[in-house]
């Protein structure tokens, strides 16, 4: 930069000057909390499939000390099924680590996970060995009963009921799932009842560092809940479950937010347990609460005093090659046709990278592998294709009727309004059935998403007519 200075007698001189680069203050950066040191026996060689096991039955084999709960839950069992201790051991491991662990997408490892097996399958089993292994890691207190009743229910017990100690962390037994969504799903439920899906939605997907807050009401306190990990175990039959399913569930994401694993009639011959469930090997209940450590503050957010990190999540990270083959997969499911199949599917990677935290935490390591994923996809896949095949065999509301919605809604957003003629155009090629194509219509206004706006009138059906509700307009 520079100036002109003048001087006497008219004369000028040129002068330059320097620009000064202020300096700016070194930016505050904590140490990292370092990484847990083990001790030298606590990861031992899980068990193997044998060598004749299909590839189905590989994946109730998994790495790390998940293998070696699975293998307890088996071993404990009068009627010992490996796919419902697998079930049990990731919830249950997944509680252990929730709210002091963070994935390498930042993702949290809370779990809804729903058991199905026909009556007598031995589901109390995989419970009582929940319990032990809650008991052994200190965290028993997190398990909080059955059933929810309703969404205050939810909020008492994050928040803390009538002023006692929030519960943070949380493990929800629901036996008859079936029974209970039919219970939610009835249309002579108040909304304390009926909205339960949507915060159940609404956790699930909540950010392990970020702060939550329930339904603001009329003299209520209001709590701040850091980080809440609300899980859910439950159980049904498969036959109950499928017809209980609402073409809203499926649409609406609670369906695709569950890991369903199907354990079908479970076996068939009993055998003798070969040691107590009560009695969980010391070595393993030892590894276990060393790896998943002390409960997380209630407030879980990083605490720091100087340079010194006080408290911090442990952060999992990618191995290279998991986190390309994980985009790639990503890409290939959100990429599928809107539909019914894509509302199941779309969270199994969200789920796989869940599974596979937990993994790569219980067998020691700080990064997620390509080993640890492609089990994690196989077994988040398993299940939507169980669900996929489920609504199909079982559900009680035609799955046309949700691909019915889909196209409206999508037509109605591209258009604005759609005339009768247009809504039975759209959808003749889905159904024959003019009362889905009504039940679909009814649906959207329901949701206040379209409203009628001309009425068909008695001798002229062809008439009526339909927008896109301005509320909904981008």
């Amino acid at each position: 930069m520079a100036f002109i200075r003048r001087l006497p007698e008219g004369k000028t001189k040129v002068v330059l000057i320097e620009p000064v680069t202020p300096v700016a203050e070194p930016a505050f950066k904590p140490q990292p909390r370092p990484l847990p040191k083990y001790s030298a026996d606590v990861f031992r060689p899980a068990p193997e499939a044998p060598e004749d096991a299909t590839e189905l039955e590989k994946l109730t084999y998994p790495r790390g000390l998940l293998g070696h709960t699975v293998q307890y839950m088996v071993d404990t069992a009068g009627l010992p099924d490996r796919w419902m201790a697998l079930a049990g051991s990731l919830s249950v491991l997944g509680k252990a680590l929730d709210r002091k662990v963070m994935g390498p997408s930042e993702n949290s490892v809370v779990l809804f996970i729903l058991l199905l097996a026909e009556s007598g399958a031995g589901k109390n089993h995989i419970l009582n060995c929940i319990k032990t292994i809650l008991k052994a890691c200190g965290l028993l207190k997190t398990f909080v009963g059955t059933g929810i009743a309703s969404t205050q229910s939810v909020e008492q017990v994050l928040e803390g009921m009538t002023g006692g100690e929030s519960l943070p962390s949380v493990l929800v037994e629901i036996d008859e799932y079936g029974s209970f969504l039919n219970r939610i799903s009835s249309k002579t439920q108040s909304g304390n009842v009926s909205e339960i899906p949507a915060i159940l939605c609404s956790l699930w997907g909540h950010s392990p560092n970020a702060e939550w807050r329930g339904t603001i009401k009329m003299h209520k306190k209001m709590v701040d809940v850091f980080g809440p990990a609300f899980s859910i175990f439950g159980a049904s039959t498969e036959t109950v479950f499928y017809k209980a399913i609402k073409a809203k569930q499926i649409a609406g994401g609670f369906v695709s937010r569950h890991l369903v694993i199907n354990a079908g009639r479970g076996v068939e011959r009993r055998v003798e347990p070969k040691y107590s469930w009560a009695s969980c090997p010391r070595w393993l209940s030892e590894a276990l609460a060393e790896v998943a450590g002390k409960p997380a503050p209630a407030d879980n957010r990083t605490t720091v005093d100087g340079a010194r990190v006080l408290w911090d999540f442990l952060r999992i990270g990618w191995e290279a090659n998991a986190k390309e083959h994980w985009y790639d997969y990503e890409y290939e499911i959100r990429r599928k046709p809107s539909g019914e199949e894509r509302d199941v599917w779309i969270r199994v990677p969200e789920y796989a990278l869940r599974l596979a935290t937990i993994v790569a935490v219980f067998r020691g390591s700080f990064v997620v592998d390509l080993i640890d994923l492609k089990w994690a996809i196989a077994v988040s896949a398993n299940s939507a294709t169980k669900i996929i095949h489920g609504l199909r065999e079982h559900g009680s509301e035609d799955l046309e009727t949700v691909e019915l919605i889909r196209l409206i809604r999508q037509k109605l957003q591209q258009k604005g309004a759609l005339t009768k003629g247009a809504v039975w155009k759209i959808c003749e090629n889905k159904t024959n059935d003019h009362r889905k194509i009504w039940a679909a219509i009814t649906h959207l206004v329901t949701l206040g998403e379209a409203e009628q706006i001309e009425r068909s009138e008695v001798g002229r059906p062809t008439e009526g007519k339909w927008r896109w509700h301005d509320q909904f307009k981008e």
